[in-house]
């Protein structure tokens, strides 16, 4: 299954000054993304901080680095594949309190922003977790990280955790 794992981007961001710093923004961005997701792998597998994983090898694959044109409306994303014996354990582990809250923050409309998801929590499963598109799976991976307990930092502790490794 093809998902977005959750990325604050490059722009404005710690890594986005980082790669600023070598001076070659375009050249060092999709070597930086890859890192990126083997570590968000590993931290969904074994956990970090006294936060526990899920128990196995998440098993997460890059696939691309999607960068927009401009980004005034959108930021830099990373897609991996994921197998479906990671979706489905992070999905056994989520409660749906905070999946609801997850999706109702990314996903009701609102001024200015316009949802072409359904924000009701009833709908996502219906339709079953093996049919949801890679912007519903980071909303799943999103709501995990929640309730794993990991700090609303850990991107950045990600990134902390790389940067030896892009340097």
């Amino acid at each position: 299954m093809k998902a977005f794992v959750p990325f604050e981007g490059f722009y404005n961001s710690y890594l986005g000054s980082l790669i600023d710093e070598m001076g070659d923004m375009e050249l060092s961005r999709d070597p930086v993304a890859r890192i990126y997701a083997q570590a968000y792998s590993r931290m969904l597998s074994v956990g970090d901080s006294g936060c526990a994983g899920i128990g196995f090898d998440a098993g997460l694959e890059f696939v691309r680095l999607q960068s927009p044109r401009e980004y005034n409306f959108s930021t830099d994303r990373i897609l991996c594949d994921i197998p479906v014996k990671t979706i489905s354990a992070i999905y056994k582990k989520v409660t749906f309190a905070t999946l609801d809250k997850v999706i109702k923050d990314r996903h009701s409309s609102r001024d200015g922003f316009v949802s072409f998801y359904s924000d009701s929590i009833g709908d996502w499963v219906n339709q079953g977790f093996l049919k949801w598109d890679d912007n519903q799976l980071e909303t799943l991976l999103i709501a995990y990280m929640i309730d794993a307990g990991f700090s609303e930092d850990w991107q950045l502790d990600i990134a902390y955790h790389i940067q030896p490794l892009i340097f």
